[in-house]
C-alpha cells in the first residue's frame, strides 16, 4: 500500500493535522492525459510528499490564505502512472517527522480498446423524492467489476461497485432525496487488470421533481386535427427562472427534448409531421441543473386520416372477375337458349307425322 511508505520511511506526528489529496481531472484519465494530484493542509508546512508503490516525490508548498498546498503533474498519464496515491508534509526542518497521511485517492486510466458501458435507470424519467430507484450499467463483456461515480461524490450508503457475472450491474437506491441528484456514469474492469478500466460510459442525469414549482402549461400551433406533412409547433410556458426546458412525448421512455427558450417560454417545432409523431405530449422546466418542475398536463397530437388510394391491381383483378361471371352467365344464357330451341324444333316433327297417319286411316 503506498500510505504504508509513510509509516516505514518516516515518522509520522500524530499531532499534526491530516492532509488532503485530490485529482484533477477526478475520475479515469484518457491515456495520454494530463492530471495534477494536489495535496493541501490548513497548517503551515514546509514540504509535501506524494507516495505511491513506494515511490516517493517531494514537492515545495505554496500558501493560498490560510491553506498551504502543493501540486504534482503527470504530463502524460499512462498504465504505469495507475493506483494508490497519498500524501503527508512536515512543519518543520526536521524532514523526517511528518504528518499522517492522508486518505487514499486512486489513479485510474482508460483502455480505449475496451467497450463503453451504457448506463440507464427504473423509471427513467423525472423521479419524486422517497421514491426506489434502480440504477444500472451493462456492458458485453461478463465477470466485470463495475464502479458507479457520481460528478461530486457518491451519496453516504449508496454501493460503489457491483460484481457481474452476466455483464449487467444494478445499484439500487431506496427513499431517493436532493442528495442523490446529480450526474452518474458508471465503468468496468477486470480482477486481472488493476486499475485498468474501460472508458466511462455518457452520462445520466438524475433528476428530482419538486412538487412546489408550478406545473408548467403547455400547447401546440396549430390546434385541432393536424395533416400529415403539416410543421408543428409546442410551446411550453413556465414560471420564474428556469434552467432549461424539456418536451416528451408518452412512450418515449427517457427521451427529453430541450426546447429553445425565451425567458420563461420555450418552443420546439417539428416539421413534416407523421404517424410516428401522433400521441400525448408534455413539458417540465428546471429550476436548477437537477430539480424539475411536475410535467404539464399533457396536449395530445392527432392526425387526419390520409386520403384513401385506389389499390389498381386489386381493383382490376376485381373488374376480371366480374367480367369472367358475366361471360359465364351470357354462355350459360346462350346455351340453355339453344338447348330450349332444339327441344321445341324436336315436338313440331313429332307432331306433323302423327297427322299424316291420322289422314290415312280416316
Amino acid at each position: 500500500d503506498a500510505c504504508l511508505t509513510v509509516h516505514l520511511l518516516l515518522c509520522p506526528d500524530p499531532n499534526l493535522p491530516r492532509p488532503h489529496i485530490f485529482l484533477s481531472p477526478s475520475g479515469v484519465i484518457d491515456p495520454g492525459g494530463e492530471v495534477n494530484i494536489s495535496c493541501l493542509v490548513r497548517h503551515v508546512a514546509k514540504a509535501f510528499y506524494l507516495y505511491t508503490s513506494a515511490i516517493q516525490w517531494t514537492g515545495p508548498p505554496f500558501k493560498q490564505g490560510p491553506l498551504y498546498e502543493s501540486k504534482f503533474t503527470i504530463s502524460s498519464a499512462n498504465q504505469e502512472h495507475v493506483g494508490n496515491y497519498c500524501c503527508s508534509y512536515h512543519d518543520d526542518w526536521n524532514r523526517f517527522i511528518v504528518s499522517e497521511p492522508s486518505d487514499p485517492t486512486e489513479l485510474w486510466v482508460s483502455d480505449p480498446g475496451l467497450p463503453r458501458p451504457h448506463i440507464s435507470r427504473r423509471p427513467s424519467w423525472v423521479i419524486t423524492k422517497g421514491e426506489n430507484i434502480t440504477i444500472q450499467c451493462q456492458a458485453t463483456p461478463s465477470r466485470a467489476l463495475f464502479f458507479l461515480s457520481k460528478r461530486g461524490s457518491l451519496p453516504p450508503k449508496l454501493p460503489r461497485y457491483t460484481y457481474a457475472a452476466k455483464g449487467v450491474s444494478e445499484f439500487p437506491i431506496s427513499n431517493v432525496s436532493l442528495e442523490h441528484a446529480g450526474s452518474y456514469s458508471c465503468l468496468y474492469h477486470f480482477n486481472t487488470t488493476g486499475y485498468i478500466s474501460s472508458e466511462p460510459s455518457d452520462p445520466m442525469d438524475l433528476v428530482l421533481s419538486d412538487p412546489s414549482l408550478p406545473r408548467p402549461n403547455i400547447s401546440r400551433s396549430p390546434s385541432g386535427l393536424i395533416t400529415p406533412g403539416t410543421n408543428v409547433t409546442f410551446r411550453c410556458q413556465g414560471w420564474g427562472k428556469s434552467h432549461g426546458f424539456y418536451l416528451r412525448m408518452a412512450g418515449d421512455g427517457s427521451l427529453l427534448r430541450p426546447m429553445v427558450q425565451n425567458g420563461d417560454v420555450a418552443e420546439l417545432p417539428i416539421r413534416n409531421v407523421s404517424r410516428a409523431h401522433a400521441g400525448n405530449y408534455s413539458c417540465s422546466y428546471r429550476s436548477s441543473y437537477y430539480s424539475s418542475s411536475e410535467p404539464s398536463t399533457p396536449v395530445e397530437l392527432l392526425l387526419r386520416a390520409p386520403p384513401q388510394t385506389l389499390d389498381y391491381t386489386q381493383t382490376n383483378i376485381i373488374r376480371l372477375a366480374v367480367a369472367g361471371a358475366v361471360l359465364l352467365l351470357l354462355v350459360l344464357i346462350i346455351a340453355e337458349d339453344r338447348h330450349s330451341r332444339r327441344q321445341r324444333g324436336l315436338g313440331l316433327n313429332n307432331g306433323g307425322e302423327a297427322g299424316i297417319k291420322l289422314e290415312v286411316v280416316t
